[in-house]
Parts: C-alpha cells; structure tokens; sequence
C-alpha cells in the first residue's frame, strides 16, 4: 500500500509557476526582438514592405502585452494565494 505525500507547507502548494512567468517575459521580448530584426533589415535594404511589418509588429506588441499582462496577473494571484495559507499579510 503506498501513502500519498503532501507537502507540509501550505505556501508550497500555491507556488507560482514559472513558466507563466517565462511566457509573459516571451510576451515582451517577443515584439522587441521582430522590431529589431525589422529595422536592421530596412536599414540594410531600405525595403518599402519593412514599415508596413515594423506597423504589423506594432499591433503584435499590443496583443502580446494584453496577454503578458493577464499572465502576470495570474502569477500575482497565485503569489497571493500562497502567502494567505502561509499566513502571511500579503495583499
């Protein structure tokens, strides 16, 4: 018969996952780094599609900052959840 370990610190069973918070740094970098890639493309070639992208890529951002913004969100009310079954005051 096997038994069933549970964690002794309630705080360990609300830890915030990490990679909710790897995905919202993705969200940032993601934008940051097509824009960079698109503006050393234009100044090498001088395209005329490359604006129209770089505008694209603008509108990613805002997408990705939403959804970036939910999952930090997310990590914050796990971080509080954890903290209120450790007993901490913690918003």
């Amino acid at each position: 018969m096997s038994t069933l370990h549970l964690p002794t610190h309630p705080a360990s069973l609300f830890r915030p996952r990490r990679g909710l918070i790897r995905a919202a740094q993705w969200c940032g970098l993601t934008p940051a780094l097509i824009g960079t890639t698109i503006i050393l493309a234009w100044a090498a070639t001088s395209s005329t599609i490359l604006p129209l992208l770089g505008a694209l890529n603008v509108l990613l951002g805002i997408a990705l900052f939403g959804v970036g913004l939910g999952l930090v969100g997310a990590v914050y009310m796990q971080a509080g959840a954890c903290c209120r079954a450790a007993g901490s005051p913690w918003p």
